[in-house]
């Protein structure tokens, strides 16, 4: 197994977009049949406002991401933060699901962009 390696701060801040639900407006900007490249380009338009104060809250000036105490606190309290989760519409559409396994897999697939093993269900 390879070793895990941290993300980027670009990297993180397309996770937290694709987390938030942006993902699925990139790819019905970007058109049917779009790359890879081209949905990300919509992601990081989409998010440029949100994904520029990340990174002025989360750069510490190295390359790859290592929560502080002042991040982590960023990330559990920024209204802006907290607004741009909310704008991407992921727990809007998760909230009319009433089917407990049917929320999980929706979410699994949306934030980790993959089905949840069986134990993840349970």
């Amino acid at each position: 197994m390879a070793e895990t390696r941290p993300l980027s701060l670009h990297q993180l801040a397309n996770c937290v977009l694709t987390a938030a639900g942006y993902r699925d407006q990139a790819v019905e900007k970007a058109g049917p049949g779009a790359d890879g490249a081209k949905v990300r380009s919509e992601l990081e338009k989409l998010g440029a406002p949100a994904v520029a104060e990340i990174r002025k809250a989360l750069d510490s000036g190295t390359e790859t991401f290592q929560a502080s105490v002042s991040q982590a606190l960023y990330l559990s309290n920024s209204p802006s933060f907290q607004q741009m989760v909310r704008q991407g519409g992921l727990a809007a559409r998760l909230l009319p699901l009433t089917d407990d396994a049917a929320l999980i897999r929706r979410a699994y697939l949306c934030i980790l962009s993959r089905p949840p093993e069986p134990e993840e269900l349970a």
